[in-house]
């Protein structure tokens, strides 16, 4: 090996080691990123009353792993990797996973809109287009309800979210009920009298 040869492979050392330093540092910084995205979003969440509990550390999660593909494939780039084919093949293969899981993807997606929305809440009895019971949980796959006798219901998410949702607890109209005997001697002017004030100033 002569001179030139032994440069040459100094240079590329140096090259090798100056990219593995590099892409050392994006994983490393990558990493960091994706853990305090996931703890501002979760914290964030926390702050809204509305999100329900079940899909604060979804979202989370899912930021942070989308943190750390970036952070993979700027990885990748660093050491000369075409990262378009990457993407393309992440896309292709995104695409079949989602056609092949297209209905669980859909039960995910309607229990995020059903956590979001909140049509219901846990321990309202709801009839769904046949589908009714009190509700015991709702997840992000399947909605957990009892019916009326007692059977235990695992309800897809979906199949509730593309039915219209009847809920007897969504508006409270009655809070207090008196029954009133009068006796038949009562004169009905008296009566009219004594209840017509009080009729009156009722709303509605």
């Amino acid at each position: 090996m002569n001179q030139d040869q032994l440069q040459i492979l100094i240079d590329q050392i140096a090259s090798y080691a100056l990219d593995g330093v590099s892409a050392l540092v994006i994983l490393l910084v990558g990493w960091w990123i994706a853990g305090r995205a996931h703890f501002l979003v979760r914290r964030a969440l926390d702050r809204v009353p509305r999100i329900d509990d079940t899909l604060k550390p979804f979202l989370s999660s899912t930021v942070r792993y989308f943190v750390i593909v970036i952070t993979v494939v700027a990885v990748l780039a660093e050491f000369g990797v075409q990262t378009t084919s990457i993407i393309a093949v992440l896309g292709a293969a995104g695409l079949a996973i989602g056609l092949a899981l297209q209905g669980t993807l859909q039960n995910i997606a309607a229990g995020i809109m059903l956590l979001i929305l909140r049509p219901f809440r846990v321990g309202e009895y709801i009839d769904a287009g046949g589908v009714a019971g009190t509700v015991d949980a709702i997840n992000l796959f399947t909605t957990d309800m009892t019916t009326y006798d007692g059977i235990y219901r695992s309800v897809p998410n979906a199949e509730l979210w593309n039915r219209n949702i009847l809920t007897t607890a969504a508006i409270r109209l009655v809070d207090w009920m008196y029954r009133l005997v009068l006796p038949m001697r009562l004169m009905s002017s008296k009566l009219w009298s004594c209840c017509c004030p009080t009729y009156l100033k009722m709303p509605g």
